[in-house]
């Protein structure tokens, strides 16, 4: 599913216009965290997957089916009128860059900064967030791979 988000030029652009369009109107949090919860929708269901990706979805179900969905879930109306829009333009199935795109920016804005630690023995993710609070970031994410060896972690300078 990593592998779903990544960028496009496509994404990056309707995810520029959902991103200026949440700045503009005050509500870059809450369209960041449906952001969120849009990013584990997407992983965890293959039915949005499909309703999403399928080309034997007509645009007018992907409308009516991410309307919905949004609705459902409470989503601040920009991302819910966003989806909308998304669908009806035939771009549905770009959602995962859109995700993807949005993220990136809103990162960049927070000042978040992301790493990825590889490591030949396993790692100790308690002392790798203490090492890098001490270079005076904030640890805002951790995730371990131990089977991979990795560790992903995301922080911000104070």
């Amino acid at each position: 599913m990593a592998d779903d988000f990544r960028t496009t030029e496509v994404g990056d652009r309707y995810a520029q216009a959902l991103f200026d369009l949440a700045l503009e109107t005050g509500r870059l949090d809450a369209v960041r965290a449906d952001i969120v919860s849009l990013k584990t929708a997407w992983t965890e269901s293959a039915d949005l997957r499909r309703l999403a990706t399928s080309p034997i979805v007509p645009a007018e179900d992907q409308v009516k089916g991410l309307v919905a969905v949004a609705t459902r879930a409470g989503f601040e109306k920009n991302t819910v009128n966003f989806l909308g829009l998304l669908a009806q333009n035939g771009r549905a199935r770009d959602l995962a860059a859109v995700i993807a795109g949005f993220e990136r920016l809103y990162a960049k804005h927070a000042g978040i900064v992301a790493a990825e630690v590889v490591s030949a023995q396993p790692l100790d993710i308690e002392a790798l967030k203490a090492a890098i609070a001490a270079t005076g970031y904030t640890v805002t994410g951790a995730e371990e791979r131990p089977y991979e060896k990795k560790g992903f972690f995301s922080f911000l300078k104070h």
